[in-house]
């Protein structure tokens, strides 16, 4: 159907209602300007009491019940996990601001010498630092040295230095920085030298690498105690004329990458050198702690003994003040510490002899590791953390050390010998004589780790717990020679006595005990 034309008649009916509406429409304008002026002033009144509320709150916020000091302290933990944080912290508030300024929180001062802005910065962590003892970290990542002048800052505040941790890309570097060290820093207590560069060595080529050269004041700060190497070769330096290592008290050497060389032909240098480490050993008599971490570098270990520094010497020296050693390094070298060393004191120890499951691995570490003990006279262990041993060693071990709070073995065929003498008292002592009273394997022993170990009884497990437990209950009130309660036991990563209540763990039927062993 065809929709007829509008007529002049229709037309100006049209245009007469437009005009009406749109004098209508001017008629609402001031209304609506009026109403959005209000709605601006109850808007900008509506958040200005949501910022006075939230200022009222944050005036009775928990955290400004905190002492200064205490914040104070926080952001010392904070400078430690990020660098720029003191900056962070003071552009936060009145109150931040006045704990951020606290020197101490300015103390750690780390350098890139490739930076170009590490002069600046480091100019204001030593102003604001003021006269608080200074940890300095030093990168040098590569070659540009934008930022050395940084360096020279920190060299005329050496009087302040606490610890010093140098990280270059190779030795020549570290040497470099070495070399600037003043001969005298009176409260420099730990260092850490970290080597990280790769070496590529073509078919050929005479392995002489080169090596820190630790110069004989180096050590002769009078509170100098620590020391650290990361690097790709241990021992990394070399004793330069009067350069003594008689003060340390903790020695902690370590490998830094896996993948360090490539060589064409094949050849395989010994990164590694467990005769030269117990050489360094013979002139610490004063260390309490020590660490060897060679993991990473088992793969590229020659598989041969490296020449002994001292010639043909073998004779055993001791350590009186060692109470700590941890040696996660190739078996030759591993043994070749183990064979010289006297530990009188030693409490607790970690020993991780690689390749693992190598043969004659566990007959020959268990004969290294009582010969130990018995240079050692029975030291008064504390804690024990051995890859793999025969049984009867372990048990041998366990006997004679009374003070053994936590025992872990690694690895181990027949655990059911292990378990069966904790379990019960023994009396025999030998050559037909027997104790007047029986007496528990290892009294004070509360925790027990067996990883990867087959065979595993379950009826002595229980009897283990079940025993020790009415022992523990039965003398609870004792004044001399208190049996310790078993509060871990592992076996091949299931936690025997995860969420389960102490007091109900003499009731424990044996097929539960099954059951949480394996589940």
């Amino acid at each position: 159907m065809v929709e007829p034309l509008p007529t002049l008649h229709d037309i100006a009916r049209v245009k007469n209602e437009v005009n009406v509406k749109r004098r209508q429409q001017q008629e609402l304008q001031p209304a609506i300007q009026a109403l959005t002026i209000a709605l601006h002033g109850l808007t900008s009144q509506h958040e200005r009491l949501a910022r006075e509320i939230e200022l009222s709150n944050a005036s009775i916020a928990p955290i400004r019940k905190l002492p200064l000091e205490t914040l104070t302290n926080i952001f010392g933990f904070c400078a430690l996990e990020k660098v720029d944080a003191p900056l962070t912290l003071l552009r936060v508030c009145r109150r931040w601001r006045e704990a951020a300024t606290a020197p101490q929180i300015w103390s750690r001062i780390v350098i890139d010498l490739d930076d170009m802005y590490a002069v600046n910065r480091t100019k204001v962590y030593l102003e604001r630092s003021k006269s608080t003892l200074l940890d300095v970290e030093l990168s040098r990542p590569g070659f540009t040295d934008l930022g050395w002048e940084a360096w020279y800052h920190i060299l005329d505040h050496s009087n302040r230095w606490r610890t010093l941790e140098i990280s270059a890309a190779t030795y020549d570097q570290v040497n470099d920085i070495l070399d600037d060290l003043p001969s005298f820093v009176p409260h420099l207590v730990h260092t850490t030298l970290t080597v990280e560069g790769f070496f590529f060595l073509d078919a050929g080529h005479r392995f002489e690498p080169t090596m820190l050269q630790l110069r004989p004041d180096f050590l002769h700060y009078p509170k100098f105690r620590s020391l650290r190497l990361q690097t790709w070769a241990l021992p990394a330096f070399t004793f330069t004329p009067g350069c003594v290592l008689s003060q340390l008290t903790s020695l902690y050497l370590t490998d830094t990458y896996a993948s360090t060389f490539q060589i064409t032909d094949r050849t395989r240098p010994h990164p590694i050198c467990g005769n030269a480490i117990s050489f360094i050993l013979r002139f610490c008599p004063c260390l309490e702690t020590f660490t060897l971490n060679a993991r990473d570098s088992v793969a590229h270990h020659s598989g041969k003994s490296c020449q002994d520094p001292t010639g043909v010497t073998r004779d055993a020296f001791i350590l009186p003040s060692l109470i700590k050693i941890s040696i996660i390094a190739h078996q030759i070298d591993t043994f070749a510490i183990l064979n010289r060393i006297i530990l009188p004191k030693l409490k607790i120890v970690h020993i991780e002899p690689l390749p693992q499951y190598s043969p004659c691995l566990v007959e020959k570490f268990s004969s290294t590791w009582m010969a130990l003990f018995r240079r050692s006279k029975a030291p008064p262990l504390e804690g024990v953390s051995v890859f793999a041993m025969a049984p009867a060693d372990v048990i041998w071990t366990l006997e004679r050390s009374p003070r053994l709070q936590q025992f872990r073995l690694s690895y181990c065929t027949n655990p059911a010998p292990i378990l069966q003498a904790l379990a019960s008292p023994y009396a025999y002592k030998g050559r037909g004589k027997f104790m007047e009273e029986p007496r528990w394997l290892s009294p004070k022993l509360e925790r027990i780790y067996l990883d990867e170990c087959f065979r595993i009884p379950w009826r002595t497990v229980a009897r283990l717990l079940q025993h020790r437990h009415r022992a523990y209950m039965e003398t609870k009130t004792a004044d001399a020679k208190k049996l310790a309660l078993i509060l871990d036991l592992v076996i091949n990563g299931h936690d025997v006595l995860e969420n389960r209540h102490l007091d109900t763990l003499m009731y424990l039927k044996t097929r539960q005990i099954q059951t949480l062993i394996e589940p």
